[in-house]
């Protein structure tokens, strides 16, 4: 089968077997493809068998579907769900109207215990039982009526298929900042550009925009505007004050020290920081992760 398969020649108009789509998959991990100009490096499959072109996604748009990733992997955690976060690279089988239908959501969210009940053959291929998220993210600039409405379609129409388990879907315009809001069997709903909750799919998750607005704003060039009406320049660390002559006085930079929490103690444990990350890490793994660990020992 693998001679068959020229990356070079593909025919989008024919339809392909699973087998033949994930050949294709791993061939392109090496390399890429052009398709109408585009750069293709990654495929969908659609309920008739034929091939979904997916081009590379604009750094700004990926930033954000990693921020939303970020804020949902860190709830996950948090919250112990030991859920499965996956990106645009993690395929799944929306199985509509009983066809093998291959989407990858920006960002979704499978459960632990489906994931738990998922045989070799499914984890490793997509030629197991079908299998889906119940939580999905899409994130796109909506500003072209058309990318709109195939994204909508997709959503309604394959993510909301009556054999998916996905029961809840944001799709995210971070540039025009809209967040629409898609709950199965109910009517999309355009949710003001604020934080969004998961409701009774993610209890207790909410995403915070405001993490979002920092990436889409141009926060470089605001600052460097900030600093030149200051008529001052930084240079390793030290803060250069420009005189009306021209003439520069250097003083010490105070930032990296103020920015830097006082000692403190673990609420748990009789550990002691001075580094927030530290103390995360430290959290997360000794009295998050360490207590489903063992967990998982007593059971095995």
């Amino acid at each position: 089968m693998e001679e068959n398969i020229n990356l070079d020649n593909l025919d989008l108009d024919r339809s392909y077997t699973v087998e033949e789509f994930e050949l294709i998959s791993k061939k392109l991990k090496f390399s890429s493809i052009e398709i109408k100009g585009q750069p293709v490096n990654l495929f969908e499959l659609d309920k008739s068998g034929k091939l979904v072109p997916m081009p590379p996604t604009v750094i700004s748009m990926e930033a954000v579907a990693c921020e939303i990733a970020r804020q949902l992997a860190n709830w996950n955690v948090w919250t112990r769900q030991n859920g499965i976060v996956t990106s645009s690279q993690g395929g799944y089988d929306f199985n509509v109207g009983g066809s093998v239908t291959i989407r990858a959501p920006d960002v979704a969210f499978l459960t632990r215990n489906v994931y738990n009940d998922l045989t070799q053959e499914q984890r490793d291929s997509f030629q197991g039982d079908p299998f889906s998220p119940i939580f999905a993210v899409e994130v796109s600039d909506l500003s072209d009526r058309s990318v709109f409405q195939n994204l909508d379609d997709k959503i309604k129409y394959e993510y909301f298929a009556p054999e998916s388990s996905v029961k809840r879907v944001w799709l995210v315009d971070p540039k025009n900042k809209q967040i629409h809001l898609y709950r199965r069997g109910m009517n999309r709903y355009l949710w003001e550009w604020r934080n969004i909750d998961g409701g009774e799919v993610l209890p207790d998750f909410v995403l915070d925009v405001s993490e979002i607005d920092e990436i889409i704003e141009d926060l470089e060039s605001e600052s460097s505007a900030s600093s030149s009406s200051q008529g001052t320049e930084r240079l390793n660390g030290s803060e250069m004050s420009v005189s009306a002559e021209g003439s520069a006085t250097s003083s010490s930079s105070t930032s990296s020290s103020s920015d830097s929490p006082e000692s403190f103690d673990c609420p748990i444990c009789d550990e002691t920081f001075d580094d927030y990350y530290y103390f995360m890490r430290h959290f997360e793994n000794e009295h998050v992760r360490l207590k489903r660990r063992r967990r998982r020992r007593v059971r095995n």
